[in-house]
């Protein structure tokens, strides 16, 4: 995820960035079912949860790599796949996601994914205003849409 958020579009060796960043993220998908508890007074319970944690966190990350690749139909995926198996859904998250929706072309889903952020209590005001931004961005396309 650092890789991908600190990957910028000009950069030389973005591929070769975005590519080790997703085989990293990828390689942790595929061991977090079946780590082993690092302490055996960890309870099963909070080792699940931190285990889907993690998987939500990896698939956010693998979120920001389609975002610095441009693949918008990827970003939605993951990010809603981070969302999903978050408890609660974190707010960035959403927001990225509207964002993803937006990318892709649709409002109406990015319109909802906005909305949700908004309703959010106590929402840090950089997050707030991503989400109007992602808002305004929707309603704006929608209102294109029917003309």
């Amino acid at each position: 995820g650092e890789l991908a958020q600190h990957t910028r579009e000009n950069d030389l060796d973005k591929d070769e960035k975005l590519t080790k960043a997703e085989k990293y993220t990828n390689e942790a998908l595929s061991q977090i079912p079946t780590a082993a508890k690092p302490q055996p007074s960890i309870k099963d319970e909070q080792w699940d949860t931190y285990k889907k944690y993690a998987s939500a966190r990896a698939h956010y990350d693998l979120g920001l790599i389609a975002l610095a690749r441009k693949k918008p139909d990827v970003e939605i995926t993951e990010f809603k796949s981070a969302v999903e198996l978050s408890t609660p859904p974190d707010p960035v998250w959403e927001a990225r996601l509207a964002n993803a929706y937006n990318d892709a072309g649709k409002p109406e889903d990015a319109l909802a994914a906005a909305n949700k952020v908004l309703a959010t209590e106590n929402l840090n005001p950089a997050i707030k205003n991503f989400a109007q931004n992602q808002k305004t961005r929707a309603e704006t396309a929608l209102k294109s849409k029917s003309k």
